[in-house]
C-alpha cells in the first residue's frame, strides 16, 4: 500500500501495477468509491500501462478531509502531488464523476 503526503499534509494512498518503464494512465475513482472500483481494469491494462489509482481524501485507505470541503482545486493539486511522488511527466488520466 504506496502513499505520500499530499500537499494538505494528509496521507493519500494509491496503487500501482504494470512495468515502472511503461507509459503511465492514472485512473481517478467516482464517488463514493475508492482504488478498488478499478480493479478488472487494472488487471487488464497493466499488461500495456503502469497502471496508477489514487484514493481522494476519505475514501479507501487515504486520510480523512478533516473539517472542510475539498475542492476541485485540492483535488487536481493531490492528482499533481501524486505525478511527482511517481515520478511521471506525463500521464494518460481516465476518471468518473469527482475523478
Amino acid at each position: 500500500m504506496p502513499r505520500f503526503r499530499a500537499s494538505s499534509g494528509t496521507w493519500l494512498n494509491y496503487e500501482v501495477a504494470g512495468a515502472e518503464g511503461a507509459d503511465v494512465l492514472v485512473l481517478l475513482h467516482a464517488n463514493p468509491f475508492d482504488t478498488r472500483m478499478w480493479l478488472y481494469q487494472t488487471a487488464h491494462l497493466s499488461q500495456y500501462f503502469r497502471v496508477v489509482a489514487m484514493d481522494f481524501h476519505g475514501y479507501g485507505k487515504s486520510g480523512p478531509v478533516g473539517d472542510r470541503a475539498l475542492s476541485v482545486a485540492d483535488m487536481s493539486r493531490d492528482v499533481w502531488s501524486l505525478y511527482r511522488e511517481i515520478g511521471a511527466n506525463s500521464a494518460i488520466v481516465g476518471g468518473l464523476s469527482v475523478g
